[in-house]
């Protein structure tokens, strides 16, 4: 089912270098400081066009939300996907990435997915739990760096369990809204 989501990070949202470049756990505080100055964060575009200029950066992240049935979904997602944003912005200072802003997506969901899903906005129950910057160099060539809620995984799972059980009080809650056709005001 086609949906478009309305994606508002109230606040700053921060999260933390990981330690995984390329899908790989780097321990190396050299290699990971030199590899987080190449993403140029300033040079994420928004709206992708039909033809890129090498270098660019993309973004990813997965939504999620509690199945009914007691696992995570998860929405993979990311610029792709955009189709208007507001003041939407990446800032990348050494290992900590801050996201504020709102984005406009146009996504494809499951039946059980999208049932779901509006449980879980409704009972402010959805999350972000990892974001990528991508840097494409060329056709051949990119960088990959992810980033969760705290950079280690243990706590990360920690932060999860707090938003499932108090979202009220938690600043990790995303505000999500949700339509079947996109309204004028989301243009």
């Amino acid at each position: 089912m086609k949906t478009y989501l309305k994606l508002t990070f109230e606040g700053i949202h921060q999260y933390t270098f990981n330690g995984i470049i390329n899908n790989e756990r780097v321990e190396d505080e050299i290699l990971i400081n030199e590899q987080l100055s190449l993403l140029g964060i300033e040079k994420v575009q928004l709206v992708p066009e039909k033809q890129f200029d090498f270098p660019y950066n993309l973004f990813l992240f997965g939504i999620n939300v509690k199945s009914s049935r007691g696992t995570t979904w998860s929405l993979t997602t990311g610029i792709d996907s955009v189709i208007n944003s507001t003041n939407f912005s990446l800032e990348l200072n050494n290992t900590n990435l801050k996201i504020y802003g709102s984005l406009i997506l146009k996504v494809s969901l499951k039946d059980d997915f999208y049932n779901d899903l509006l449980v879980g906005i409704e009972e402010k129950k959805v999350w972000i739990d990892e974001f990528k910057i991508k840097r494409i160099e060329s056709h051949m060539k990119q960088l990959s760096c992810s980033f969760t809620f705290s950079g280690d995984w243990g706590k990360d799972r920690e932060i999860i369990k707090m938003i499932n059980e108090n979202p009220k009080n938690n600043d990790r809650v995303l505000n999500l809204e949700f339509s079947k056709r996109l309204p004028k005001e989301w243009k």
